[in-house]
């Protein structure tokens, strides 16, 4: 990892924040489709199940971090998504960290050094000031 990289990067209550707030818009988005669907309950019962969420989760992700660098809790913490040599990913890259996010116990692994699906994907998160 490059010493730029590596001295910017995102701190973990910065990291802890934007898991928290991506959470509750992914939320957020979840309760919007449940609606839009037919009924709320009829809907709610078929999106959450596992299969519909983590496609969700994924694609909420892919899309976010390969068109901007960043999901809205990266905005609003001033963060962005780099790769370590700090380019933008690329989206094959960003496809490798969306999957490696949908490993069990991933959130966990930010109580180490660096979270899986950064390693995996040699990928960070940095302060964008």
């Amino acid at each position: 990892m490059y010493l730029s990289v590596k001295h910017n990067r995102a701190t973990k209550g910065q990291r802890a924040f934007n898991f928290i707030i991506d959470f509750i818009v992914l939320n957020i988005i979840v309760f919007i489709i449940c609606y839009v669907l037919y009924n709320f309950d009829l809907a709610y019962e078929t999106i959450y199940k596992p299969f519909y969420l983590y496609f969700i989760y994924f694609a909420y992700y892919v899309i976010t971090e390969s068109l901007l660098s960043k999901t809205l809790a990266k905005f609003i913490t001033k963060t962005k998504l780099v790769t370590y040599e700090n380019t933008k990913p690329d989206f094959l890259t960003v496809i490798a960290r969306s999957l490696a996010r949908l490993i069990p116990f991933d959130p966990l692994s930010f109580f180490g050094n660096i979270g899986w699906h950064d390693s995996l994907s040699k990928t960070t998160v940095i302060s964008d000031v």
